[in-house]
């Protein structure tokens, strides 16, 4: 059943991020929040087994709860991280496209546009000559 539950919880995290953020931001919230809740409790597991808590009564039942809030809080925590995480490197991207991409396309697009123009000069130029050459014309 708890393995259940982690798969509904999942698939509504993943959901809620999608709606909210988009496809890849809500993936990459949806990871970090399952990265974040897995490692937390886990870490707290394995705290309760070194410090030789029951798995077994009160200690086993102390032990799943502060499990269970660790998780919860390492899910929510791992999911605000990843989406930071996320806008840290779209922001790094546009500011490549901005710096550098753009004024490349920008200075690629003015001197294709002038070689238009030369061009479009030079054919006007070229159809007065065979104008003028033209006796029946």
């Amino acid at each position: 059943m708890g393995k259940g539950l982690g798969v509904a919880g999942t698939a509504l995290s993943l959901y809620d991020n999608v709606r909210n953020d988009g496809v890849a931001k809500g993936i990459t919230k949806t990871a970090g929040g399952v990265a974040g809740a897995w490692g937390a409790g886990a870490a707290v597991t394995a705290g309760c087994a070194a410090i030789g808590v029951a798995t077994a009564g009160v200690g086993g039942l102390a032990c799943a709860g502060v499990a269970f809030g660790a998780a919860y809080l390492g899910g929510k925590y791992g999911s605000q991280i990843a989406g930071w995480g996320y806008d840290r490197a779209r922001d790094a991207v546009n500011f490549v496209n901005e710096k550098a991409i753009k004024p490349v396309a920008d200075v690629t697009r003015t001197a294709v546009n002038g070689v238009v123009e030369i061009g479009e000069t030079l054919a006007e130029g070229g159809k007065k000559v065979i104008g003028a050459l033209n006796p029946f014309g």
